[in-house]
């Protein structure tokens, strides 16, 4: 017998992550799922992730926020697996209602949610640059909640704390910021502007703290249907991704029921993402980097800004980089095409071949059962390389590192539906449904919401039994 009052036929719970590095389009595949679902909710992270949805209002550039906004009848939910940034928060949500949405009635915080606090912001601009950090106090607010306690001042101030104790966190807060020594004038003045953006957010906050722990739970025992989203990706899992190139937080579908505040027996099913030109931002091992080496200290040179979008926007000629023999040169002209930067830093990220074993290992790793596709339209670009072929890199054990496709000659990027695929995508797909034993449930040809084909039952052959019904 089952010990919930609800059944999995009726409320559940799926998960959704990312992974290999990030970027890989998370937040349209949630987009595009969340009209089967009464709740989306983040289980990780906080304003280090940046998701993006393209609506015909406008672009949403979500760093905290669920990727449901544009759904005004779905609730959204910050787990206590996430640490909460309150004065981006408000800035966020100020940006998401000029564009015509609302959070109003809609969102809620978990009471158990860790805060970033103005001292974690400083010291994370201070001592994060050497492995890469946003710069936005997620490490220490997540090393502090673990640390619970520093000279006899509690550090962990958690969301309940500000709806019950407004003043207890802004006494907290301070002094917490006047016990870091050795500042410089510079830091004290960025210290006394963090603090005051932090004590102005509070009232704009408060409301959305749920009074019951148990909130989530209480939702779905009533019924409710539920999508994890998951921000960074697994390869940058704190645990199991590449140390110290990793993010703060835990990024793998097992991690959503103990940061999203569920129990793991509604759980139903796990969606992947990845995206077919892969990327990575800052330092870090890529196995299938184009240009290796070269790539990496080129994408990271004065932390990212010495070759930035208008950099090479203004420097250089995709369309003459595509042709060299040089794998660097390639990577430069695919990050150009596919637009490959940071959002508002312009920031180079690196560029490499899709990686088939690394996506193996995650797939299996995390139990996915259905992978949704990013960035095929991108694939079209190969076909300005001297071969015409897409490289897939399967990793130095295989007896051929490197298996190619032939390259689509036109681009698809209005397809609607499985039969207005071209034929190679349809190769990479069956490709990587035998590699990884998965099913691929959908394509992204664009990156607007409706650039997206979903192919029946997962399958590229039922695909084709489709287009010839």
């Amino acid at each position: 017998m089952r010990s919930q009052e609800t059944s999995k036929e009726t409320a559940f719970s799926d998960v959704l992550i990312g992974l290999q590095y990030g970027d890989e389009g998370k937040a349209k595949i949630v987009d595009f799922l969340a009209p089967d679902y009464d709740v989306v909710a983040r289980f990780n992270g906080g304003v280090n992730a940046g998701h993006t949805v393209v609506t015909e209002k406008g672009k949403l550039a979500l760093r905290q926020v669920p990727s449901a906004v544009a759904y005004p009848d779905r609730n959204l939910y910050i787990g206590s697996g996430c640490a909460l940034s309150i004065a981006d928060l408000v800035s966020e949500i100020s940006s998401i209602e000029e564009i015509g949405y609302s959070v109003e009635d809609r969102l809620t915080i978990s009471p158990h949610t860790t805060l970033v606090l103005p001292h974690h912001i400083l010291l994370d601009r201070i001592h994060g640059g050497e492995v890469g950090t946003t710069g936005n106090g997620i490490g220490p607010a997540y090393a502090e909640r673990a640390f619970r306690m520093r000279d006899g001042v509690v550090t962990n101030i958690r969301a309940i704390d500000l709806a019950e104790n407004s003043e207890y966190v802004i006494e907290t807060a301070e002094k917490l910021l006047s016990n870091l020594e050795g500042l410089s004038e510079q830091h004290a003045a960025v210290a006394q502007e963090l603090m005051s953006k932090f004590r102005d957010a509070i009232p704009h906050v408060q409301k959305y703290v749920a009074t019951s722990p148990t909130f989530l739970v209480d939702k779905v025992r009533a019924g409710a249907k539920v999508l994890f989203e998951g921000a960074q990706s697994y390869m940058l899992d704190v645990t199991v991704g590449d140390v110290p190139y990793v993010t703060s937080s835990n990024t793998s579908v097992a991690a959503a029921y103990t940061g999203g505040d569920l129990p793991p027996i509604y759980h139903r099913k796990a969606f992947g993402v990845a995206k077919l030109i892969m990327s990575r931002v800052g330092n870090g091992p890529f196995a299938s980097e184009f240009g290796e080496e070269r790539s990496r200290e080129y994408c990271v040179k004065d932390k990212g800004l010495a070759h930035t979008r208008k950099f090479e926007e203004e420097s250089l000629n995709p369309d003459e980089l595509i042709s060299s023999d040089d794998p660097f040169e390639i990577g430069r002209a695919l990050r150009m095409y596919s637009g490959e930067y940071g959002t508002g830093s312009g920031r180079p990220r690196r560029i490499g071949m899709f990686d088939l074993n690394q996506l193996k290992r995650a797939i299996h790793a995390n139990g996915i059962d259905e992978l949704y596709l990013t960035k095929a339209d991108c694939l079209v670009d190969f076909n300005k390389t001297k071969d015409g072929s897409i490289p897939i890199y399967q990793g130095k054990e295989e007896s051929s590192a490197v298996v190619r496709v032939k390259a689509p000659s036109q681009p698809f990027t209005e397809a609607k539906s499985p039969n207005d695929l071209p034929e190679e995508i349809f190769q990479v797909i069956q490709l990587i449904e035998e590699s990884c034993s998965v099913a691929v449930a959908g394509v992204g040809v664009g990156p607007h919401r409706d650039q997206l084909v979903s192919l029946p039952q997962g399958s590229p052959e039922n695909s084709r039994k489709a287009v010839n019904e």
